[in-house]
């Protein structure tokens, strides 16, 4: 079986056996928590991999979640991602992360028009370089 087919499996199963109505529809609380915990997991293990394709030694931690209501799936790098200077050179990870979670959020049963933001810290990249 795929990563994609178990991780989706996981999602589903996990939202149902969590708290489905009588009518079968998903709870949302469940699909939620079921959610970012696959975010959350992907997002840390892409940054690592990220991290060491470019040589860098230093831990970077990252927290993912998924806000259902208004189709949006966060990620939050913490310290020793924000670059010393706006070089662009965040680009790539953030277009590349972004994908890979909206890929695991349109599994879920998010809709197409789910949009990514990307925090450092807790604040948008301008916030550092406006």
């Amino acid at each position: 079986m795929s990563k994609n087919k178990c991780v989706l499996g996981l999602l589903l199963g996990l939202a149902v056996a969590a708290g489905s109505s009588p009518s079968g529809a998903v709870n949302p609380r469940a699909l939620d928590a079921a959610l970012d915990a696959v975010l959350q997991r992907e997002a840390q293990q892409y940054m690592d991999t990220f991290r060491r394709r470019r040589g860098n030694s230093t831990d970077v931690t990252i927290r993912s979640w998924a806000d259902l209501e208004d189709s949006l799936i966060y990620m939050d790098l913490g310290a020793g991602a924000l670059p010393e200077q706006d070089d662009g050179s965040n680009e790539q990870l953030e277009q590349e992360l972004g994908s890979l979670l909206l890929h695991y959020a349109y599994l879920a049963g998010m809709p197409p028009h789910t949009q990514i933001r990307a925090l450092y810290q807790g604040r948008p990249y301008n916030f550092y370089f406006p």
